[in-house]
């Protein structure tokens, strides 16, 4: 008797995980709103791609950790 009670509880617990997963819906694979292949191709043909005008005010000592190879950092050498 115990354990058919027991085996009942495990059921219901079983049963009380899983509905919500089986029933729920499944999620939309496009969210709305999204623009056609042609109207999005139209507009991105409107942007203007500005000419590179920053070349002289870069300065790469600003930037320390750049000038650094990461891959030496992570592996550094080992003694021979």
């Amino acid at each position: 008797m115990h354990r058919a009670r027991l085996y009942t509880l495990a059921a219901c617990v079983a049963l009380t995980i899983a509905a919500p997963l089986v029933l729920a819906s499944p999620a939309a694979a496009t969210p709305p709103g999204v623009p056609s292949v042609t109207t999005t191709r139209s507009e991105l043909a409107t942007l203007t791609v500005a000419a590179w005008t920053h070349t002289t005010t870069y300065q790469r000592s600003l930037f320390p950790t750049w000038g650094h190879d990461l891959r030496q950092l992570r592996h550094p050498a080992r003694p021979s």
